[in-house]
């Protein structure tokens, strides 16, 4: 097969899949005594490697313990509950059945494209914003749209303007910005967002990081049954177990589960 012959075979989704800029920056050399500030490399001197080890070894010495054994879709009870217990503690109340564990917040960020996007449908994402995002709703084919980031906030008037069903945002450390929004700011987007009945999407991988040790109030907390909140363990533990999670109302877990089941089956029962 000819490569014309190969790219006409492609589904369109796929001929126009932007490449990601993150695994660009992830992946590219840099010369030693150069301070990269272009991927968000943990610092590996911080991974909790005697915890980790030790936890291994305790879970691997009882052969009988599922540690190694299938599991459910939607993740462990346990790790479900506790996610469940942390983001309550920050003012986000949600049943851990809402709650659904992802092979990372990348993951989950494509799994929500999956199930709301559409070609009709418009996704309104940050600009400057993640580029990851860019990729996975470029993905579902939706038509994308620009929220732009200011230092006062969002500017919204794309949202009254342009009537879209998803708004992707980074409310806390955005990124590429570190901007912190605003109690105001926060209700500002969601009062806009209930008005026009579009859901929020809340990339909440960098929430934990402030060194005031403050726990920020999720946004979606003010529009629960629109608002889906999207974390990971890779900014507060380490990327390489790749485990992150989707906290969505209710209606939404179980379109999710199913859209899991099908590109997954389950999450690493050890990493969990």
């Amino acid at each position: 097969m000819n490569a014309v012959a190969h790219c006409d075979s492609l589904a369109a989704r796929a001929l126009n899949l932007p490449e990601s800029p993150i695994r660009a920056l992830l992946s590219s050399h840099v010369t030693p005594g150069t301070l990269d500030l272009g991927g968000g490399h943990p610092a590996p001197e911080l991974f909790p490697r005697e915890l980790l080890r030790d936890a291994a070894e305790r879970l691997l010495s009882d052969g009988l313990n599922g540690a190694l054994q299938y599991a459910s879709t939607e993740g462990l009870p346990e790790l479900r509950h506790y996610i469940r217990d942390r983001l309550e503690r920050r003012g986000l109340t949600l049943n851990p059945d809402q709650i659904l564990i992802t092979q990372g917040s990348q993951h989950a960020l494509s799994t929500v494209a999956l199930v709301l996007g559409a070609p009709e449908r418009l996704a309104l994402l940050e600009q400057p914003g993640y580029p990851g995002a860019h990729q996975a709703f470029a993905l579902s084919q939706c038509r994308l749209g620009v929220l732009q980031v200011t230092a006062d906030g969002w500017d919204l008037d794309p949202m009254a303007t342009t009537n879209p069903t998803l708004v992707y945002v980074i409310p806390h450390f955005q990124n590429p910005t570190g901007r912190r929004a605003t109690s105001a700011q926060m209700k500002q987007l969601t009062g806009e967002a209930s008005r026009r009945d579009c859901f929020v999407i809340e990339d909440d991988a960098y929430a934990e990081l402030a060194f005031d040790q403050v726990l920020s109030r999720p946004l979606v907390a003010d529009c629960p049954d629109r608002g889906i909140l999207l974390g990971s363990f890779s900014k507060t533990l380490c990327p390489g177990l790749r485990l992150g999670f989707i906290a969505a109302p209710k209606a939404l877990v179980s379109p999710l589960s199913r859209a899991l089941q099908s590109t997954t089956l389950q999450p690493g029962t050890l990493a969990q």
